[in-house]
């Protein structure tokens, strides 16, 4: 916390109150309880090991903090490490509702301890009583190993279940529900979650410039609206997503979604162990349990289009295709 405000181009000015602090520790929490962190068989030198992230997350700016943005929970979102250093310091497409929020205070220095700083600024009164609301953190002094904990993503859906909360946390509330439905209605294609909220994230730190995130919910409601005519409106919105999917994947990623070593390649990047495998039949994926030091596995569907349909079959559902090929 205090590094970034010391990269801040306002320094303490990207600080609006002790309640921004107060969340911003807070976050970090929530990202600790995410990154499912364990002990590496390795020790340093001085006999104590390590704790190493399962799930490699960052806590990321919208709008960049070397730019300017806000160190507010308003402006912060837990994500991925490898989209948010992707991203690095570019300023995110504005107009979408997730171009972030700048600074708007001045210039204020940051001079000795973070502590000192805030009580030069704020008065020692407001610092502690913030301070007061603070849930210590467990701290882990290195000297007992953790296994690593984690039941697969077929039962836990990490990164879905993070954009999920991620968004709702910050007001987006129509695509988190909507997200949630999909959830509900599509248990049985986990990787494909996975996938869907690789492109969430990545769209939201970019600003969504191509509309993803609404494009999701217009997908949705065309198909499961009350009033909708469509005919296997469950298996038109899968041909939808997963032709998203494709397009997306493709276009930032350069992730072919019908190839499945690469999508288990690309889908390990996000994480320091080997979570998912490719399977023995064609159409299975390995997902990898683990649980006091044993490795478990079950194995999840791989979906393949059995026919490529024409893209205008589908995109005229919606009246528009995707802004990018």
């Amino acid at each position: 916390m205090e590094n970034a405000i010391k990269r801040n181009l306002y320094l303490l000015g990207s600080v609006s109150n002790m309640g921004d602090i107060v969340n911003y520790y807070h976050l970090y929490i929530r990202k600790s309880r995410h990154q499912r962190s364990y002990t590496s068989p390795q020790k340093g030198c001085d006999g104590k090991t390590t704790l190493v992230p399962l799930f490699c997350l960052d806590i990321s700016h919208l709008y960049p903090n070397a730019k300017g943005g806000a160190n507010t929970a308003e402006n912060l979102i837990i994500a991925p490490s490898f989209i948010n250093r992707r991203n690095n310091d570019a300023i995110p497409y504005q107009g979408q509702g997730f171009g972030g929020i700048q600074s708007t205070g001045e210039l204020i220095p940051f001079n000795g301890s973070l502590y000192d700083s805030l009580t030069a600024r704020f008065g020692s009164e407001e610092v502690n009583a913030a301070l007061r609301e603070i849930t210590p953190a467990k701290r882990f002094y290195g000297n007992v190993p953790r296994e690593i904990e984690f039941g697969g993503i077929e039962q836990q859906l990490p990164l879905f279940t993070l954009l999920h909360g991620e968004l709702w946390r910050l007001g987006h509330n129509k695509i988190s529900e909507c997200l949630g439905e999909i959830r509900q209605l599509f248990p049985e294609y986990p990787l494909y979650l996975e996938l869907l909220a690789i492109v969430g994230f990545h769209a939201v730190l970019s600003g969504d410039p191509d509309r993803v995130m609404a494009l999701l919910c217009r997908v949705f409601n065309k198909c499961f609206d009350a009033t909708s005519l469509l005919r296997e409106p469950h298996k038109q919105c899968i041909d939808l997503m997963y032709r998203l999917l494709s397009k997306y994947l493709r276009r930032y990623f350069s992730v072919e979604v019908d190839d499945r070593e690469a999508v288990v390649a690309f889908y390990n990047g996000f994480y320091s162990q080997e979570i998912i495998a490719p399977g023995d039949a064609d159409d299975e994926v390995v997902c990898y349990r683990y649980c006091t030091g044993i490795k478990s596995s079950a194995t999840t569907f791989f979906y393949v289009p059995s026919q490529k349909k024409a893209p205008v079959d589908l995109w005229l559902l919606l009246g528009e295709d995707l802004t990018f090929e």
